[in-house]
């Protein structure tokens, strides 16, 4: 199953810690977090390495996208991730692109 938002295109962080990215490091610590505890194990598993591996390389509107999709229900997110329906319209973004292709990766 395809993405229909294509492939992501995040901005890449600096090695500058200004105020915003300071913020932005909070974050990412916050999201990572939740991303072990979602309350089923298996989205633990999911999104808790993709999190680990790939948070560092968002910026603020990526990091919304993940907020945002982690705020989705389980079971479908589980269903989009593993392909077995398509993603609702409003969860299919680059993110949800990136978290499905670190998955197949993963387990290819």
């Amino acid at each position: 199953m395809e993405c229909a938002a294509g492939t992501p295109g995040f901005g890449v962080q600096t090695g500058l810690m200004s105020e915003h990215n300071k913020n932005n490091e909070t974050w990412r610590r916050r999201l990572t977090f939740r991303s072990w505890h979602r309350g089923t194990k298996e989205l633990d598993l999911l999104f808790g390495p993709f999190a680990d591996a790939r948070l560092a390389d968002y910026d603020a509107p990526a990091l919304a996208q993940y907020e945002d999709l982690l705020m989705a229900p389980d079971p479908d997110v589980y269903r989009w991730i593993v392909g077995l329906e398509p993603p609702d319209p409003a969860y299919d973004t680059p993110v949800l692109c990136d978290v499905i292709a670190f998955q197949r990766t993963r387990h290819a």
